[in-house]
């Protein structure tokens, strides 16, 4: 090689060396653009153990046979990117974004993948021993040989996995997973629900406060206003000043969200909940906050049907006993609140989860007892028999906390 080429390739990488220093980023995608290498064909068995690639955007890229063990890639984006023969033992992979990649022999043991968008991938001969795969979506993706020994499945998506057997699916369905059909809207975009869960459950694993937190968080209030699923509580009552309760609620509902998301337990849908918030809680506190302020002469609207006095043995055993009584605002905001913890506490066949709390808030919400049956696996007769024998039971001291 000649001097003066020695002199100018010398100078090319000083260059480069300089400009790397000077840059405000620390992207590996940034840097590799500085540095004039490419994503798809320079960083083949690169050593990047430990190092911090979180937040990226590396669609392509190629680490086949790389070594990114502890590494951190959590909320990158890497799509279609060849990690074969790769090392992930121990990442940190929540909420990464792994659709249609190539993560065939890869070894992702102890890895956390809470989350994570693997959607399509390859994942032949793939290791996830002791891997957390918590809510994240494997619909589609090649599980040939996988080994899932251990791993932690609960809430992960599985569907139109191909080879999969019935014995493999029944033992993920044993350990947590979900299986659901690939369903697309026209645009291509995720079943809603399953779009909700994972936007809470990404929100869920960031620390408090931190700006990983209030990114998702956004977009799952974003995706919440967007899908014109909200409920609207009592329409057609309190006329000329809904508007104004309702979006008082939204905003003391959005509120809550924020603060204490840690509450959503993803057994439920994201939507259940934050309707049954919006409607046993927060419609209710905004009505009160907003109607003391009415003019007189204007009368408050009956919410529902069934007031205190009518809680009483006579009136619902002469009730058809096909249909549940209704109940007042007063009343449900009296079994929300549960000052002492008597309502929860009473609950069928020492079942925690149906107790009366829950059912009278979830009927009052529009929740059948089908979907309550379903739901709690106990027969509709017993849950209806133990709800009318619970009214009147507390008839007495509901009556009491109201009358303070």
């Amino acid at each position: 090689m000649s001097d003066v080429l020695k002199i100018a390739l010398s100078e090319d990488f000083k260059h480069t060396v300089q400009q790397i220093l000077a840059a405000e980023t620390q992207k590996f995608s940034e840097l590799t653009k500085i540095s004039g290498l490419s994503l798809a064909e320079d960083f083949v068995g690169i050593e990047l153990s430990g190092e911090d690639l979180s937040d990226d955007m590396l669609i392509g890229v190629n680490f086949s046979h790389a070594n990114l063990s502890n590494a951190n890639l959590s909320c990158t984006e890497m799509s279609s990117a060849n990690l074969s023969h790769a090392d992930l033992s121990n990442a940190d992979l929540k909420n990464i974004a792994l659709s249609d990649v190539n993560l065939s022999n890869a070894n992702l043991s102890h890895a956390d993948l809470m989350g994570a968008d693997l959607r399509g991938a390859n994942l032949t001969e793939a290791n996830f021993n002791q891997a957390n795969l918590r809510a994240a979506d494997l619909r589609e993706a090649n599980l040939s040989n996988a080994v899932f020994t251990d791993a932690d499945l609960r809430y992960a998506r599985f569907g139109d996995n191909p080879d999969l057997s019935k014995a493999e699916e029944g033992d993920l369905k044993r350990r947590g997973a979900i299986f659901v059909n690939v369903v697309l809207s026209a645009e291509g975009i995720d079943d809603l629900d399953e779009r909700l869960k994972r936007l809470a459950l990404e929100a869920q694993q960031h620390p408090p406060n931190g700006k990983p937190r209030q990114r998702a968080l956004a977009k799952l209030l974003q995706a919440i206003q967007q899908s014109e699923k909200l409920v609207y509580p009592h329409q057609g009552q309190f006329q000329g000043f809904y508007e104004e309760i309702y979006a008082e609620a939204l905003q003391r509902l959005f509120a809550f969200i924020c603060e204490q998301i840690d509450r959503y337990n993803p057994e439920k849908e994201v939507l259940q909940w934050v309707n049954l918030l919006l409607e046993q809680q927060f419609f209710i506190e905004a009505s009160q906050e907003i109607l003391p302020r009415l003019p007189n002469g204007v009368k408050r609207g009956n919410l529902t049907s069934l007031t205190i006095e009518d809680m009483d043995r006579n009136h619902l055993h002469s009730a058809n006993p096909q249909l549940t009584p209704l109940l007042t605002e007063e009343v449900i905001q009296c079994l929300a609140e549960d000052p002492e913890g008597i309502f929860q506490a009473a609950c069928v066949a020492d079942n925690p989860a149906a107790n009366f709390r829950y059912l009278a808030m979830s009927r009052s919400a529009g929740y059948t007892w089908r979907e309550l049956s379903v739901e709690l696996g106990m027969r509709i007769s017993t849950l209806s028999s133990f709800y009318k024998r619970s009214l009147t039971r507390f008839a007495p001291r509901i009556r009491e906390y109201l009358s303070r």
